[in-house]
């Protein structure tokens, strides 16, 4: 099945009941050649698809097809996913014909030719033999998905088998979990409740083999089948707890079915430090669930298991495979519990790795609904958030659907497309229940909540509606509400599970507030509302806002609003008024107004030029937006000057408390030139209200340009250290962490820019972190200052010398590390590019592996250089060469040092 964008997001299939009454195809009875084994997939590489049939000795194949319906990259049911012509071909003297992948090199013998197939995995799908087959590749036969052929462009249906998982058997009209099936005859689902990998006929019966090739599986092509007695299947094997503390009682379970008989018998085999193994049998639990206990240990007690299973006839299975020479290991050891910001802080370090965390639930595990991955989020007394998501190897996910709840999580940490930080492969105990319901950190403005820096964290934010979108497909659509207050958007996302009212609860220019879960999955901020009271309407259509005014020509002030402008109140001159800033009295008649393309600008005629080096402002009534709203009575805002400086140089960005370099080493603070022409700082003077007074010289002009941002840095090589570039390093001259003021002054004696920031709400008192101004609103307003960006140097954030709303999929590389940066595009198709950094030449593999943790392809196993590397790409195919279907895939970097780093990886077709 092609996963299609939405369906990504929820990463791993579903499992969900079989339905649907559709009109099937039948073997032909009296046909002599049959399919009679087929393998799809294998762990790790596939390097042996192949299919196997059998008929009568030396019989032509004479327009004989091999065709394969499943379903297209732009979904829908009945496509033609292969068909390749036999007819050069016979079955051989032994009665079989068997066919290889071509470019495969197998590790089993006995194929008789290499055909050209595209097998799909973990899907329904039907495989057929037809004859003088005239359709296409990629060609839909059954085109309203509804289970009935309406093109059958062959003359007959010789054979057919359909490959079922425990998907359901229905088609949405675009790809998901789900998949319409063309024969009676059906097989599955496979170990695992996936569609089984390798099916084989015996007799009149078809029967799911073992998933991997001998010795472990059961695969004879070109040879008569093993249809003797299969050992049972054991699958999900763990203990629990994952992490045991000394004294405690470890419950190991393991799901075990037998394909073709009962299980008679399980049986958990442990030893202590080495020693002997001790059995214990394992009572069926509940399902195909067996249970039994370790008893507790002690401190470092290093403890072995293994389980063997025994059907009613006879034959046996161990798990892990190997065993007892490989068995399961844990040692018994006290729970160490890390902060999620740690975790946040330090995702070189973590990534990949096992953590345990302690934090109430916030967002629950089942709030999309039935069917649907659980997926939820939990924040702990650190501030930070972590998204707990998926199912597979993990247990105690109904802990998650209960906001009142705080749990103790062990899980493996691991980034979805370079943003989402997850833990996955969990297990969860109870710490306490009847909790009051955490509360979020309440943003200072839409742009603050959309910063990378909440991404998992309870937030919530207030603005208008100014786009409603709808996406995913039918059973999982969400509605994307973006909002904004004039500093920037942010994204509200409601799962249609949530609320029934959301087309009709909500208009655009509505004014609601979303809580929920900060995100950058989609490139843009986003809260991910996990409670239908997440989203709330609190108001109709408020008032524009001034976000800017600017002296366009000397005559000539250019304002910007928020949001369109109507153009009757906007074009009305006296509805504005400019006028000297240090004396409101001395005005300049705006002698015409005209809304401009954007219809959110307008542009004020003046009937004198403003005089130089004089700060003017700007007074606005009655103007209107398009929804009749009316802007505040009153509403005023300094006119920038451009070409001096007035308005135009303005402080951008603030670290005022760096935390893993000293503050007298790592200060700095950020300006730009909102201007149109290069300004001379040369001679300009910082200082504050107290004693901290710098005047800078530079010995020559300091010019900064048109639209750039520059760093003035308390040392100048701790910050090249970190990989920034200062602009200029001042003295005398330090920055209070809590409140503190930054004057800029020209060498007139003008203050061209002031920010006082004081510690109190709503000014942002970052630790480590940068406060940053949105560049809409006025930047002596705390509620358009927030925190966020990149994490460079020696792990602070911050977006030094960039835009605050810098969106490069890739941070900036930090120095000296080694590092996997994640892939861009990514989601991808056809292809992606990996980027990683070394901080040594050294010997480094960077792997592709599918969900399931099979390698997919070797990327490069090579002694690489120093540095950063950009150039590495994925085509989304196998290491035979071979594409691989949609889904999720992670990559890896390994280093001979020791560094192992995953990241995980989307591909859409």
């Amino acid at each position: 099945m092609i996963l299609m964008p939405s369906t990504l997001a929820q990463r791993w299939l579903r499992v969900l009941p079989l339905m649907g009454a559709m009109l099937l195809f039948a073997a032909a009875a009296s046909a002599a050649v049959t399919i009679s084994e087929i393998r799809t997939d294998n762990p790790g590489t596939d390097s042996d698809e192949y299919f196997e049939l059998a008929g009568t000795p030396a019989e032509a194949l004479t327009g004989v097809w091999y065709v394969v319906l499943g379903d297209s990259p732009a979904g829908g049911c009945g496509v033609v996913e292969m068909a390749v012509d036999l007819s050069a071909f016979a079955i051989q003297p032994d009665g079989f014909f068997s066919a290889v992948r071509t470019g495969d090199i197998p590790a089993l013998a006995g194929y008789d030719a290499t055909v050209a197939l595209t097998f799909e995995n973990s899907d329904n799908v039907t495989h057929m033999l037809v004859t003088n087959f005239t359709g296409a590749a990629l060609q839909d036969l059954d085109t309203n998905d509804d289970g009935v052929l309406d093109i059958t462009p062959w003359t007959s249906i010789v054979d057919c088998v359909a490959l079922v998982g425990n998907y359901t058997i229905a088609c949405t009209g675009a790809a998901g979990t789900s998949e319409r099936v063309y024969c009676t005859t059906t097989v599955g689902p496979g170990p695992g409740g996936a569609a089984p990998m390798h099916v084989h006929k015996c007799g009149s019966t078809w029967n799911a083999g073992q998933d991997g090739l001998p010795p472990v599986g059961n695969d004879t092509p070109g040879a008569a089948n093993s249809c003797g007695n299969q050992a049972p299947t054991i699958t999900n094997l763990a203990q629990r707890p994952f992490v045991v503390n000394p004294a405690e009682v470890a419950t190991v379970q393991a799901d075990v079915s037998d394909i073709d008989g009962t299980v008679g018998s399980v049986t958990l085999y442990y030893r202590i430090n080495g020693g002997g193994f001790t059995s214990v049998a394992m009572p069926l639990d509940s399902g195909t669930t067996h249970k039994a206990a370790i008893p507790g240990q002690a401190l470092n007690t290093v403890v072995d298991y293994y389980v063997q299973a025994q059907d009613n006839l006879g034959a046996l299975s161990v798990s892990p495979a190997g065993a007892p020479a490989t068995t399961n290991t844990y040692t018994v050891k006290n729970d160490v519990i890390t902060p999620i910001a740690t975790i946040h802080a330090n995702l070189g370090t973590y990534t990949g790795t096992q953590v345990q965390i302690q934090a109430q639930v916030y967002v629950p595990g089942d709030y999309k609904g039935p069917g649907n991955a659980t997926s939820a989020y939990v924040q702990d007394g650190s501030g930070r958030g972590i998204n707990i998501f998926g199912d597979g190897g993990s247990f105690g996910q109904t802990l998650l659907n209960d906001v009142s709840n705080i749990v103790q999580i062990t899980g493996t940490v691991i980034i979805f497309s370079t943003t989402t930080v997850e833990l996955e492969q969990y297990d969860i105990q109870l710490v306490s229940t009847g909790n009051p319901p955490r509360t979020p950190a309440v943003q200072p403005s839409t742009a603050a909540a959309a910063a990378p820096g909440n991404e998992g964290t309870y937030v919530q934010s207030t603005g208008v509606i100014t786009a409603i979108a709808i996406t995913g497909t039918a059973g999982t659509t969400a509605h994307n509400f973006t909002i904004s207050d004039g500093s920037g958007p942010v994204i509200v996302r409601v799962d249609d599970d949530l609320r029934a009212d959301l087309d009709t609860a909500f208009h655009l220019n509505d004014q609601i507030v979303g809580r929920g879960a900060g995100s950058t999955f989609t490139g843009q901020g986003e809260i991910l509302v996990g409670e239908a009271a997440g989203i709330a309407l609190t108001g109709g259509n408020p008032p524009p806002l001034l976000t800017n005014a600017v002296l366009t020509a000397a005559n000539q002030v250019t304002l910007t609003f928020n949001e369109s402008i109507d153009p009757v109140s906007g074009n009305t001159a006296g509805n504005y008024v400019v006028f000297r800033t240090s004396s409101p009295a001395t005005t300049i008649a705006v002698t015409s107004a005209a809304v401009q393309v954007p219809d959110s600008q307008v542009l004020l005629t003046l009937a004198a030029n403003v005089p130089a080096g004089i700060s003017h402002s700007v007074r606005v009534n009655n103007v209107k937006d398009l929804g009749g709203a009316t802007i505040a009575a009153n509403t005023t805002a300094v006119i920038r000057d451009p070409s001096l400086g007035v308005g135009a140089i303005q402080i951008t960005e603030i670290m005022q408390n760096p935390l893993c370099v000293a503050d007298n080493l790592a200060e700095w603070f950020e300006v730009r030139n909102h201007g149109a022409v290069t300004i001379d700082l040369d001679g300009w003077t910082m200082k504050d209200t107290g004693a901290d007074l710098h005047v800078i010289s530079n010995g020559g002009p300091l010019l900064i340009n048109a639209g750039q941002y520059v760093v003035f840095a308390r040392d100048s090589a701790t910050l090249t250290g970190q990989g920034i570039t200062p602009f200029y390093q001042y003295a005398n001259f330090a920055l209070g962490n809590a409140a503190d003021e930054i004057i800029l002054l020209n060498p007139a004696g003008t203050v061209v820019d002031e920010v006082d920031y004081t510690g109190a709400v709503p000014w942002p008192i970052p630790n480590g972190s940068s406060m940053q101004w949105n560049e809409l609103g006025d930047n002596t307003d705390a509620a358009n200052w927030g925190t966020g960006g990149h994490v460079f140097g020696c792990g602070d954030t911050a977006t030094p010398g960039l835009p605050v709303d810098y969106s490069t999929p890739t941070p900036p590389v930090p120095s000296g590390l080694t590092r996997l940066l994640g892939n861009q595009p990514n989601p991808f198709n056809p292809s992606t590019t990996i980027l990683f950094t070394l901080a040594q030449r050294e010997r480094t593999a960077v792997t592709i592996y599918n969900a399931r943790g099979q390698r997919v392809r070797s990327l490069v196993d090579a002694v690489l250089e120093a540095g950063l590397h950009s150039e590495l790409r994925w085509d989304g195919r196998a290491d035979g060469g071979a594409p691989m279907p949609s889904g999720v895939y992670f990559v890896q970097l390994s280093t001979a040092s020791g560094h192992c780093e995953a990241r995980k990886i989307g591909m859409v077709k």
